[in-house]
């Protein structure tokens, strides 16, 4: 009766997530993982007396892995996290019979803590984030080379075709980020290059021009401002290659802030006006309020418009102001004062 209820909530499960119940999917296959308990022993004690092979026990290990990834795609991080740990210590306690699920955990523990860590960026808590993906990076370090998300992952929360590579490439560009962010700039610069040269090696040019952009802009405060402009340049041609929207706006923002840096401030102001359009389109509202403060400002410098100026800065105040962006509130809230004070 137990392996019965077991299949037909492994198969009641599976139907769940295909159709994108992923709670549901959660929690069938939860209690196909209980039906599965009910059928054997323990792992330690499956391991201790040679019952590695057991089929209730790999089937556990089956209904565990499942839920973990049904909870990730409902969107209940924590939950995840719990049942990825916990699944974790039951498929090592069996040895090498069930390696695909520790290797499955991993990669499961490598997305709890992307997750995190960009919820983390989102408020600002940029040494919470560096935690959260160097926990990913090690995730991803656990991995046998040439893993791939077993069950071809999710599109709704991006692990679909997620490999060992990618992950890495992920995990050390976030950790750039955070150690940009941080005032760490030597080790940022270090983490990017990795990043860098796997995303290469790998032919992934879509994070290819992430991490070229990441780079490219973090060179720009260091003043190497060729090799900014180079790196800033490619990724701006792959996102344009890839129609890859958010690089895009993003690498001509940030080259718009390079011709500053060189006195070509007229063709800045077309960089920025087309990025600050390119933010609104993607509603990227934060990275709208940076290039309508940008464009605000080398308008005043071209044109010498106050009125222009002080008409991208109230956008760039208004549009935080709607959407509880209190870093980016300050920001205009500061650009506007000043240019005001000024008058």
């Amino acid at each position: 009766v137990l392996a019965v209820e077991f299949h037909c909530r492994m198969a009641l499960g599976s139907i769940y997530r295909r159709g994108g119940q992923a709670a549901q999917a959660a929690a069938m296959f939860a209690r196909a993982a209980e039906a599965s308990g009910a059928m054997g022993v323990s792992a330690e004690a499956a391991k201790r007396e040679g019952m590695g092979q057991g089929d209730a026990l790999i089937g556990r290990c089956h209904a565990m892995d499942a839920c973990g990834g049904a909870l990730l795609a409902a969107g209940q991080v924590d939950a995840a996290e719990r049942m990825v740990d916990s699944t974790l210590d039951y498929a090592k306690a069996l040895g090498e019979t069930v390696a695909w699920c520790v290797d499955s955990c991993h990669g499961r523990s490598a997305v709890c803590n992307e997750i995190k860590g960009s919820k983390a960026v989102s408020q600002g808590d940029w040494r919470s984030a560096e935690q959260h993906y160097g926990k990913m990076l090690e995730a991803a370090d656990a991995l046998p080379d040439g893993w791939e998300m077993g069950d071809g992952g999710s599109e709704d929360i991006g692990t679909a075709g997620l490999t060992k590579a990618s992950i890495r490439t992920d995990a050390l560009t976030m950790l750039a980020y955070s150690c940009e962010a941080l005032k760490n700039v030597d080790k940022a610069k270090l983490l990017f290059a990795e990043a860098l040269g796997m995303a290469v090696g790998a032919q992934d040019e879509r994070r290819e021009s992430d991490v070229r952009n990441g780079l490219g802009t973090l060179l720009s405060k260091t003043e190497d401002v060729e090799a900014a402009q180079d790196h800033l340049e490619r990724a701006l041609a792959l996102g344009k290659k890839l129609a890859h929207a958010s690089v895009v706006a993003a690498a001509t923002g940030n080259l718009g802030k390079i011709l500053m840096i060189q006195g070509r401030n007229k063709e800045a102001v077309e960089y920025f006006r087309e990025a600050y359009s390119l933010r609104k389109a993607g509603n990227d509202y934060r990275g709208a309020c940076a290039q309508a403060i940008n464009l605000g400002g080398s308008l005043y410098l071209v044109n010498n418009d106050r009125a222009e100026t002080e008409k991208y800065y109230q956008e760039a105040l208004d549009l935080a102001d709607e959407r509880g962006l209190v870093e980016m509130q300050m920001h205009a809230l500061r650009s506007l004062i000043n240019h005001l004070f000024e008058k």
